[in-house]
């Protein structure tokens, strides 16, 4: 066997001894890291979101529920599918394992892009950074390791509004009547809609009902007042939880309205000014069409007597 036959199968000798060598020390370490959360999502009951900026937001499970520390309803969805990503993270060789390279990155303690922490049975935070690519973050949990992570900022946002169900002002199940004022209203009976007594044309009633029933707010008012202006619209709505009335007014300097609701008292909400102003349906809308009247003088035979 020549010389250099020899030397390539020592080559190759080495090399499979190097591939099992990482294959069999490598694999526990690698397990080791097989997630950044070392939590289990149905155990986590609060979070909690910093931004570079300071603003933060958090959630917490009461009884069952995702609630603003206000105690107003979170977008269950938005917190179950960022539980979902974070515990099924792929994770694959660190970018970097030093924690000179933490600012770098911008997974320091002291200079990050996200901060986020989970509490529940035990507790866990995790910081996020700088993007490498389209729907890519840099993310660091308690070691020094740096990976490259499938994850957006945008899922994890310090702001309030941005976690709040945007649904919550929509009726309760079937709503049974509505009375906006003004003689404009709504009542549910056995043969249908009736407005002011009268059969109400099914169209604009449907039309009118769907835009309580979709209604979607745009956030929390920082400071509420303690009660509607004189200049506000009311809505009287009974649905499958009961009776409760909507007030809005345009905040003009704002360019959007305000809303408070009866069943969230003390606080009021933004909305846009396209959705309030859709909010009253004219009178006319409500009417049920009228037959028109047909002459039959000239189809009637004509009296025998003239």
């Amino acid at each position: 066997m020549s010389a250099w036959i020899r030397n390539l199968l020592v080559l190759l000798a080495m090399q499979l001894l190097l591939l099992a060598f990482l294959q069999f020390s490598g694999a526990p370490e690698a397990n080791k890291q097989a997630s950044l959360l070392a939590l289990d999502a149905s155990s986590v009951t609060g979070l909690a979101v910093r931004d570079a900026e300071g603003n933060e937001a958090s959630v917490a499970l009461k009884e069952g529920k995702w609630q603003l520390p206000s105690g107003l309803p979170v977008s269950a969805d938005k917190v179950t599918e960022l539980l979902d990503k974070l515990t099924s993270l792929s994770l694959s060789w660190p970018v970097a394992t030093s924690a000179a390279t933490h600012e770098r990155f911008e997974v320091a303690d002291d200079k990050y892009q996200r901060r986020l922490t989970l509490t529940g049975d035990s507790s866990a935070s995790l910081l996020f950074g700088t993007s490498p690519g389209h729907q890519q973050i840099h993310a660091r949990g308690a070691s020094d390791d740096v990976y490259a992570v499938k994850l957006a900022t945008y899922e994890m946002s310090a702001k309030t509004d941005d976690w709040l169900d945007k649904n919550l002002l929509q009726a309760s199940g079937d709503i049974t009547a509505v009375n906006w004022g003004s003689g404009v209203s709504l009542q549910k009976s056995p043969g249908g809609w009736l407005s002011g007594g009268s059969a109400a044309s099914a169209e604009g009633a449907d039309s009118a009902l769907a835009r309580l029933a979709q209604l979607q707010v745009l956030g929390v008012l920082d400071a509420a007042p303690t009660a509607a202006p004189t200049e506000a619209k009311e809505i009287l709505v009974s649905d499958g939880d009961g009776d409760y009335r909507l007030s809005y007014w345009e905040r003009a300097p704002k360019n959007d309205h305000v809303v408070m609701s009866t069943r969230y008292p003390g606080e009021a909400f933004r909305v846009s000014n396209y959705v309030a102003e859709q909010l009253t349906p004219a009178a006319a809308e409500l009417m049920a069409p009228q037959l028109p009247e047909v002459d039959l003088s000239d189809v009637l035979p004509a009296d025998p007597a003239s």
